[in-house]
């Protein structure tokens, strides 16, 4: 797994749209978060994304609904609420003949907690991501 913490984190996967890494995750910032990377031995295979996270769900949300994609194609949308794992599949056709993968997050309602009376903090939080794996589909 890759780790989105403040110790061991990979931050040079993170390319726009991420605050600053905590202890234990780090939240997205505003409506779109943008992370990537490359599948070292890519084998012309789907992949199955797995992202360890949660929402901030100041305000009364329900949930941050995510729009998920893949070097352009979408691939997943999710209810993100609490913390759970989150799963789409990246199709063996998305992916580029050298294993990079661009994964694109579209945060559907983004807010600050300084916004809705909870805190000072006035950073746009979407989804706390803890960390990302990818293995092939068995």
């Amino acid at each position: 797994p890759v780790s989105f913490s403040q110790e061991g984190g990979r931050h040079d996967l993170l390319v726009s749209g991420w605050s600053h890494p905590e202890t234990h995750h780090r939240w997205s910032d505003g409506e779109n978060a943008e992370i990537y990377f490359r599948v070292r031995s890519y084998l012309g295979k789907n992949l199955i994304l797995n992202l360890n996270a949660n929402a901030y769900l100041g305000g009364g949300l329900l949930h941050q609904n995510v729009a998920v994609t893949a070097n352009g194609v979408s691939i997943a949308v999710w209810e993100v609420s609490g913390d759970a794992i989150y799963e789409a599949v990246i199709p063996a056709g998305v992916m580029k003949e050298d294993g990079v993968v661009n994964l694109k997050l579209g945060i559907g309602d983004p807010r600050a907690p300084c916004a809705v009376g909870e805190s000072t903090d006035c950073r746009n939080l979407g989804i706390a991501v803890k960390n990302l794996m990818s293995d092939y589909v068995r």
